[in-house]
């Protein structure tokens, strides 16, 4: 997610030196490119199952895949403040290769408690990125920081990913203790309240404040759901096929909630729509993993009661 903060820090620039291009349709430069890097997931996860890639296994699953997953917090409160300096003096580059196997298992389709994480992963991504993409803009929009290349609005992305750190080892670590599916239902009630409050923020130090808590109360949605995946999964070299069709369905999602927040923005002129699309979204992921946590998906101690 390291890449949508900086598409969140790219999309500032776009609006400055792109005048003539609608909002709506600078929105889909991100989303296109997190789709595109989501998507491929279906066609490598397949080769892990094949035995092509090493993999490492370690106790505390949960804990160790939230500490991995902190990489890209640390990428992302980097590259922003890259790229905000870089952009105005340099240009861009061109892509890359691929290879084959079984991509899907259809037989997971028939599974309810996938087809649920599914509808729910969909609303994650659909609902997580806008607020990335445009806490900076709707900063600066308000005059709640200095329009300047170095003003306080341009770290805000950084700010957010800051909080993300703790916040994908801290679920990590409680998941291995409680169970996955508990910790990821708390995690998205708790990002879905704070997701919400956005549309209290009138200040720079509520900004601020609102970044930090929405990093840390979202960084579960990234270090979980790779985790909760394996509960529904029958045979556990299945497990990457089953990761790679989450992960397609996540492109589709992060396809769509930039664009539509653009065009929210474009029709009304208000970011209140944006505000509103991102929290209601975090709300049916939040009832659809309740919903999932009703279903009886067991496996050792994965539930409280």
């Amino acid at each position: 997610m390291s890449v949508a903060a900086d598409d969140a820090a790219a999309e500032t620039y776009y609006q400055a030196h792109m005048a003539d291009a609608s909002v709506d349709a600078i929105a889909w430069i991100g989303p296109i490119q997190s789709c595109l890097l989501l998507i491929v997931g279906v066609l490598v996860d397949p080769l892990y199952d094949a035995g092509y890639f090493r993999s490492l296994t370690l106790t505390g699953t949960a804990l160790a895949t939230g500490i991995a997953t902190t990489g890209s917090s640390f990428g992302g409160v980097i590259y922003p403040l890259v790229v905000q300096s870089l952009l105005p003096r340099r240009s861009s580059r061109t892509p890359g290769k691929r290879r084959r196997r079984v991509m899907m298992d259809l037989a997971a389709y028939r599974n309810a408690s996938f087809v649920i994480l599914s509808a729910a992963m969909f609303f994650n991504v659909f609902s997580y990125t806008p607020p990335i993409y445009y806490l900076q803009q709707y900063s600066l929009a308000h005059g709640l920081a200095s329009r300047g290349s170095s003003g306080p609005a341009y770290y805000l992305v950084a700010i957010l990913n800051a909080g993300s750190i703790l916040g994908r080892v801290f679920p990590a670590w409680l998941a291995g203790r409680y169970g996955p599916i508990n910790v990821l239902l708390g995690v998205c009630i708790s990002v879905a309240t704070v997701t919400m409050c956005w549309l209290a923020v009138r200040t720079g130090a509520g900004s601020v404040a609102f970044a930090l808590a929405y990093g840390f109360t979202s960084g579960g949605l990234i270090s979980l759901p790779p985790t909760v995946v394996s509960i529904p999964v029958p045979h556990l070299n299945l497990h990457e096929t089953w990761l790679g069709m989450l992960s397609t369905t996540n492109a589709f999602g992060s396809l769509a909630g930039p664009p539509i927040a653009g065009v929210l923005l474009e029709k009304t002129g208000s970011y209140l729509g944006v505000q509103l699309l991102s929290g209601l979204g975090m709300t049916a992921m939040a009832m659809l993993v309740l919903l999932l946590r009703m279903t009886g998906m067991e496996k050792g101690r994965t539930w409280i009661m």
